[in-house]
């Protein structure tokens, strides 16, 4: 066996750290895609002020989003939300009333001829607009 030639085990080595080094290539070219598209995508949008925006062009400050940080940005609105509301309740705790309270408060506010009045009239009102939009007249 001359001295020249690399055994196998050298060539695997180097074969799996040329598949590793392609695998990164392979990602960094993906994320310039992706920031390739998204400044076209600005830049159009940027260029033309009448173009109308769909549900898949979200706007947060005035820039386009990348589609792969939207779940962040729900992920952190519903951290927010669920923070203010367990500081609301320390602040503010709630004890519910018992339903014999509930249903007598329900039927005073029901007994009254001004609430019924107040329901009768939104409900006209709804089917009247309804009505309208079925005859396409709205």
């Amino acid at each position: 066996m001359p001295e020249n030639t690399p055994d196998s085990a050298t060539l695997a080595m180097k074969n799996a750290e040329d598949q590793i080094t392609l695998a990164g290539l392979e990602e960094q070219r993906d994320n310039l895609l992706e920031d390739q598209q998204v400044a076209e995508l600005r830049d159009t949008v940027l260029r033309s002020g009448n173009t109308s925006v769909s549900n898949h062009q979200i706007y947060l400050l005035g820039r386009p989003l990348r589609p792969a940080s939207i779940p962040y940005i729900w992920a952190l609105s519903v951290l927010f939300i669920g923070a203010a509301i367990l500081i609301f309740y320390m602040f503010f705790p709630y004890t519910i009333p018992p339903i014999d309270v509930i249903l007598f408060d329900l039927y005073i506010l029901f007994s009254t001829p001004r609430i019924w009045s107040i329901l009768f009239g939104l409900a006209s009102i709804v089917i009247l607009f309804l009505s309208l939009r079925i005859a396409n007249i709205l």
